[in-house]
């Protein structure tokens, strides 16, 4: 082959080298600038020498101030910096050892830190590397989130104060502690793997079977994605109780749980029946009541009793019900009656009982005794009124009354009589003072003056003292001692009375003996039963002295 042209050849041979090395960095090119990711090419000192277009936005920096000009030292936050350049020096020396791809963070032109996934390759027959930057900081941020609101949603599952279960189909696949003290169980492995069906009654309170209304209301939540009912459920130890209970359909790892909820509706439950029993006994009360009790709402009455029927004399109360109140009120009373509703509906203090006078239904007239308390029916305010019939007790006090009027006619000649009584009394102790005023005045005027003649004729010893005896005594007759001694003591005898007074003149017992013509031991027993009835034994006073102070 001439010379010429084994050289055209291998020019020709060199050209189309060329053009395909052209066509493939062209294309590198092409892919580099147009990739989603930010994407860089490192030279072996990490100096950045070229830069995308999703580079800038994602550094903040123009080609013009990254290329050449800034390195990994620049963009790579420095707790990430010192792993990246131990994996880039791997990658040259002992590639498999070193991961193409690993999170790092990065760090913009204005100091932002961003969560980014790293890939480094070398480039063939080259030094150099190429990088590409993912940013993913928004999607950590939203697996954390995700991460905490799991967390969040499994804190409130298991210290729920109301039991909380999920429910796979129609199976128990998880439940939370709460769930596990209502059931009695001593851990979740007792409930889970069962049918709701399977920890309740045969039947509900409807009469109809558990099974029956389980799949109902299972097949109701999955279409419509969420049920509310109520529902009888059995623990462990055989115990019914009421729950209210709330199925919502949730997605969990791709798949459709029911999100159920159990509120203990037990005590609200029985309360209720309580209250149901309550209000029929309530019913049985009034109608049975010997009160007439009626319920009033806007001036009309609402629902009347038995009694109250029988009090105004109507066949049924359906003759009542439904009227304006002033159908059984006598009309001086209605505008009371009136006051008294509105007055209690807006919180005004009121009399708790008050007197009406109603109208049978002959026109005769009944007075009653009402009591009325405000309450309500049916969410609407009313008022409870209790009525008494008091007619025996007007009559009786009409009697009553009369009865004082005739008292106090008497009492009034009563104190007319006893003014004259008193008159009278004070006249008889006027009269007796004259009296003793008379006596005495006729013994110092008509006796003495003898009895001192007496003392002066010729008498014996023996007559004067006699004398003596009787002037004594006639002296005592008229004085306070004797006076005294017959009104205070009264429990004294006539005898101890006359030693008394002997004794008090100064006589010994031996003069009273003499002159009594008794024995000294008889005077001696009438002294000490004197000094007995004066409390005078056992007290060192003498009986005569005693006797002169009084």
């Amino acid at each position: 082959m001439p010379i010429e042209l084994q050289q055209d050849k291998s020019e020709s041979n060199l050209s189309d080298c060329e053009a395909d090395q052209l066509i493939s960095e062209s294309l590198y090119r092409t892919v580099f600038e147009t990739t989603s990711t930010a994407s860089i090419i490192i030279e072996e000192d990490t100096t950045i020498s070229r830069v995308n277009k999703k580079f800038e936005i994602l550094s903040g920096y123009s080609k013009e101030e990254a290329e050449g000009k800034k390195g990994l030292v620049d963009v790579i936050e420095k707790g990430c910096l010192e792993k990246m350049m131990m994996y880039y020096n791997a990658e040259r020396t002992a590639p498999d050892s070193a991961p193409g791809s690993y999170e790092c963070q990065f760090i913009d032109r204005n100091g932002d830190v961003k969560d980014v996934y790293a890939t480094f390759a070398m480039i063939p027959g080259t030094k150099k590397s190429v990088a590409s930057f993912l940013d993913i900081t928004e999607f950590l941020k939203a697996q954390h989130a995700l991460q905490e609101s799991e967390t969040k949603f499994r804190l409130l599952f298991q210290k729920s104060v109301d039991p909380i279960l999920l429910l796979d189909g129609n199976r128990f696949v998880d439940c939370n502690d709460a769930a596990c003290k209502i059931m009695h169980c001593t851990s979740k492995e007792q409930l889970l793997g069962l049918l709701p069906s399977q920890i309740s009654p045969d039947t509900q309170p409807d009469g109809r079977l558990s099974c029956d209304r389980e799949r109902e209301i299972l097949d109701t939540a999955g279409k419509e994605g969420s049920s509310f009912f109520e529902w009888v459920h059995l623990n462990r130890d055989n115990e019914l109780f009421w729950v209210e209970v709330s199925l919502t359909a949730i997605p969990i790892g791709g798949k459709h749980y029911l999100y159920t909820v159990w509120r203990d509706i037990t005590k609200r439950k029985e309360a209720e029946e309580a209250l149901q029993e309550s209000e029929e006994r309530y019913k049985t009360a009034i109608e049975n009541s010997n009160d007439g009790i009626l319920i009033v709402k806007d001036g009309r009455y609402v629902s009347v009793n038995r009694r109250l029927v029988e009090m105004l004399g109507y066949g049924s109360a359906a003759e009542i019900e439904g009227k304006d109140i002033g159908v059984i009120i006598h009309p001086d009373y209605i505008d009371k009656v009136m006051d008294i509703h509105i007055g209690q509906h807006s919180g005004e203090r009121l009399p708790s009982i008050y007197e009406i006078k109603h109208i049978r239904k002959d026109g005769t007239f009944l007075d009653t005794e009402a009591s009325a308390t405000k309450t309500t029916l049916k969410g609407e305010p009313v008022s409870l009124v209790f009525l008494r019939d008091i007619t025996k007790r007007k009559l009786a006090e009409e009697a009553l009354k009369k009865r004082e009027n005739e008292l106090e006619i008497k009492s009034i000649n009563l104190e007319d009589a006893n003014i004259a009584l008193k008159v009278l009394l004070r006249h008889r102790e006027e009269d007796k003072k004259a009296l003793k005023d008379t006596i005495l005045a006729n013994v110092q005027e008509l006796v003495f003056p003898y009895v001192e003649k007496l003392k002066n004729g010729h008498l014996s010893d023996n007559q004067m003292a006699y004398l003596g005896i009787l002037e004594k005594n006639l002296s005592d007759i008229i004085s306070p001692f004797i006076q005294k001694m017959t009104s205070s003591y009264s429990f004294f005898t006539p005898t101890e009375i006359r030693i008394a007074s002997l004794v008090k003149s100064g006589k010994t017992s031996k003069e009273i003996a003499e002159f009594m013509n008794v024995s000294t031991g008889t005077i001696d027993t009438h002294r000490n039963n004197i000094r007995s009835k004066l409390d005078l034994n056992n007290k060192k006073i003498n009986l005569r002295t005693y006797l002169m102070s009084l």
